[in-house]
């Protein structure tokens, strides 16, 4: 796969457009079947990325001028991907055993305008290594030896054991320009991050349901988790190839949880279900390459997640519903910010709650047409948080917590004899407002509307597409960089009216 674009924004200082993209992908994979109760699978995926840089500017800039913005650096990030897996499935007379084994390197190089600004003054340089190996053992019953538990109740169980171990290096040195100094640095230099992390884990996990009279299927499932993450970071800041301050240290954490989850589900009459469930979640703390004093090191995230829905399959197919109710307690949730002259960087914003609803519609009333619909309300809050310019910001949403989206579209299609087929296909795709930040000062709302027609037959298939079809200019990302006033953000336009047409073989 290759895929290439130019840029949609355009930088003004320069003329130039920043956000192009460059990608080339391939995949290659072996199966062998040694004998009937064995497959071996390998298969290695490979990435090139070489894309432009950030097209980031002050969000009230983008909303008065979209798709434009004033850098007097445009920066580019650089991604090369490798990995390799091997998954090996043994099938039993009465046990079935699944091996997944992998490795993934990669190298990522970014530079930006780290001040978002025709000034002078920042630009920012992030390099990191990254090498990680998983291996994943499965034990399940096989197919043909069903766990009977009477004559009307049948079980079925999985259990397994997960190990990795992860080593990156990673840099980001801030280069303080001379058009910064006085304004935003006493003094032209680089400041340079570089950390060594070096993390495994092992978990051993299980479940088991239970189907009775063929109708009632209870849960439940068991994990534990082991995470120890190990940082060594060190820190330079140089002026005229003189250091003037450094600091280096070293840190080490472990961390683990049990984890219990329960469901339930109900056929309560032909074509229509009701279940629940209720689930532990978690995740490991760690070490930031930088942060702000203090905040270096995170802790774990944990929550519990309800859910309550029914699930309808009704008039031979022809009509299909779903229904969910949820909600989501966080401790210590993990939260991203940034900081003007760390970067980004992970801390937890205590505890936090996400409740809601999602409803789902799609029916065919005549024969060629699909119409299709989707719903969901989303109430969430800060129990207790104190962001980082100060503020108890308990009670507020979210970020990035949308608390209305909705989509609704149709789709129409024919058989056009001779193995041809032909569709059309509209959809309009709303999401409702959402704040950028914990403090609740800046928010964005949009809508966009696709379409989308093709033929093709038993081996090609021709579509013309447009996407964001009305050209609505909105701010899908923005975020706060001044640790002094939380009032300014900085954001990233997104995808305005795009269109083409995409050619598809299969032998």
């Amino acid at each position: 796969l290759h895929t290439r674009r130019d840029g949609y924004t355009i930088n003004d200082v320069t003329g130039n457009d920043v956000d192009f993209r460059n990608t080339l992908f391939g995949r290659v994979q072996l199966s062998w079947t040694p004998d009937a109760c064995n497959e071996i699978r390998f298969s290695v995926h490979g990435e090139r990325t070489r894309d432009g840089g950030f097209a980031l500017s002050d969000l009230d800039g983008l909303r008065a001028r979209p798709l434009r913005i004033q850098q007097d650096f445009e920066g580019v990030t650089e991604r090369d991907v490798a990995a390799p897996y091997l998954t090996w499935t043994h099938t039993g007379g009465t046990l079935d055993l699944t091996s997944i084994t992998s490795f993934t390197h990669s190298d990522v190089l970014e530079t930006s305008d780290f001040d978002f600004s025709p000034l002078d003054g920042i630009r920012r340089l992030s390099e990191e290594r990254h090498d990680t190996f998983t291996q994943e053992l499965r034990i399940t019953p096989s197919a043909s030896s069903p766990l009977r538990l009477g004559r009307c109740a049948e079980a079925r169980w999985l259990a397994g054991v997960f190990l990795y171990t992860a080593e990156s290096a990673r840099t980001a040195a801030n280069e303080y320009r001379p058009g910064g100094v006085g304004i935003i640095a006493p003094v032209a230099g680089t400041d340079t991050f570089h950390g060594d992390f070096d993390d495994y884990g092992i978990s051993a996990f299980g479940q088991a349901t239970v189907t009775l009279f063929e109708r009632l299927e209870l849960g439940a499932g068991l994990r534990f988790d082991y995470e120890s993450r190990r940082a060594a970071l060190r820190r330079a800041f140089v002026s005229g190839g003189t250091t003037l301050t450094s600091s280096a240290g070293r840190d080490s954490e472990e961390f683990d949880e049990l984890l219990p989850r329960f469901d339930v589900a109900w056929q309560c009459a032909r074509g229509v279900t009701v279940y629940g469930l209720a689930a532990k979640g978690f995740k490991a703390g760690g070490f930031n390459l930088d942060a702000p004093a203090g905040r270096i090191a995170f802790g774990p995230e944990t929550s519990w997640t309800f859910e309550a829905g029914a699930k309808a399959s009704l008039l031979d197919d022809r009509l299909q519903a779903s229904a969910a109710l949820f909600f989501v307690d966080w401790d210590d949730m993990q939260l991203s910010q940034f900081d003007a002259i760390v970067g980004g960087y992970v801390t937890n914003a205590g505890a936090a709650t996400s409740q809601g609803l999602e409803l789902e519609l799609s029916a065919r009333p005549v024969g060629n047409l699909d119409v299709f619909t989707a719903l969901g309300y989303t109430d969430t809050e800060f129990k207790s948080y104190v962001d980082p310019y100060g503020a108890d910001v308990s009670g507020n949403d979210l970020p990035f917590a949308p608390t209305t989206t909705w989509s609704v579209g149709a789709q129409w299609s024919a058989c056009l004899g001779r193995g041809l087929r032909c569709h059309l296909r509209g959809e309009y795709l709303h999401v409702g407002p959402f704040y950028y930040d914990a403090g609740n000062l800046e928010r964005e709302s949009y809508g966009l509307t696709n379409f989308r027609a093709g033929i093709g037959g038993r081996c090609w298939r021709l579509e013309a597409w447009i996407r964001n079809a009305f050209d609505e200019s909105y701010v899908p990302v923005a975020f706060q960089p001044s640790p002094f006033d939380p009032t300014v953000f900085v954001g990233e336009s997104g995808a305005p009216r795009t269109y083409g047409i995409t050619l598809s073989v299969a032998p």
